[in-house]
């Protein structure tokens, strides 16, 4: 299986013309697959008319929502003009972040062809793929901060947008809910014989390996607590059968391969952006080999630096 991943398209932020490049370079590679790990508008508005930009691909598209997906449109909540587009719902008919989550997003996918990855796994034996959002759970913030949960919470709003969900559940709640239905798919797939690979897609990091770390910027140890959800990642790399795990979210692009504790080798990825503007990778499952990659950050003029948070 030759596998395609994008993510953090946050349309119409990315251009008509970006995301139909974007399409089109993806297209010639022929991939057998294609899954576009969340965000794919930069609110619900324009979540699922991004994806017209990927219908002549002949492959199955798999998609998962992103943080940004679940953004409720509200006019008054925009942050620049170029947002409002003619033709798209007003906060007059908005569906609230619940109502997103809890179908609204689904039936919009799918209604565009897309297969919604967030409730059912993708099998073509020998390999599956099994998705989540995997919400964070300030897990990956810096250890060394020492901060409860409850200081995280409080102080989200100067380090995320995320505040325009409207939904009732606390973050610790909402991650704990997705993982725990996540991991119930991951083991029934784990379970089949026909299945040897097993491809984890999530829109939130959840490997320590996919994190950028900058020792002594206290401000970015505080960020990542946005940005990961290590829990999840231990269960999974607990899991048998698992040999990759790509990610989205943080815009910084990193590719590297890790031991898990189980003895497997995993190759773990972030699909990063250049130039503030999305990218793709291509996977080979089953590899044909599997050698050591280092981290390659991708993204900005630095290898690792001119990056903004999403």
């Amino acid at each position: 299986m030759l596998l395609a991943v994008t993510a953090d398209l946050h349309y119409p932020k990315a251009s008509n013309y970006v995301l139909t490049q974007l399409a089109q370079a993806i297209e010639r590679h022929r991939p057998d697959v294609l899954v576009l790990a969340g965000d794919l508008g930069d609110c619900s508005a324009y979540s699922a008319a991004s994806l017209a930009f990927f219908r002549s691909l002949n492959c199955p598209r798999l998609v998962l929502p992103g943080n940004h997906d679940l953004y409720p449109y509200n006019q008054n909540l925009l942050r620049t003009k170029a947002e409002a587009l003619p033709g798209f719902p007003t906060a007059a008919n908005e569906l609230t972040s619940a109502q997103l989550w809890q179908g609204g997003l689904r039936r919009q996918f799918e209604a565009q062809g897309a297969i919604w990855l967030e409730e059912a796994a993708f099998i073509s034996p020998p390999v599956a793929i099994v998705g989540t959002i995997a919400w964070y759970d300030y897990s990956a913030a810096d250890p060394q901060l020492g901060y409860g949960p409850e200081v995280y919470a409080r102080e989200k709003r100067f380090f995320s947008t995320d505040d325009r969900i409207n939904w009732p559940w606390s973050d610790l709640e909402f991650a704990d809910m997705v993982s725990r239905q996540f991991l119930v798919r991951l083991d029934a797939v784990a379970a089949r014989p026909e299945v040897a690979h097993i491809i984890v897609v999530t829109h939130v990091p959840i490997l320590e390996e996919q994190l950028l770390r900058r020792p002594g910027d206290r401000y970015w140890g505080f960020s990542n607590a946005y940005f990961g959800n290590l829990t999840l990642g231990r269960q999974v790399l607990r899991r048998p059968k698992v040999c990759l795990v790509v990610s989205g979210h943080t815009h910084i692009g990193r590719r590297v391969s890790l031991l898990a504790p189980n003895g497997r080798v995993v190759q773990a990825a972030v699909v990063g952006r250049r130039q503030r503007q999305p990218t793709f990778l291509l996977f080979r499952i089953p590899p044909l080999a599997l050698p050591h990659l280092p981290v390659q950050c991708v993204g900005g003029d630095d290898p690792c630096g001119g990056i903004s948070r999403p």
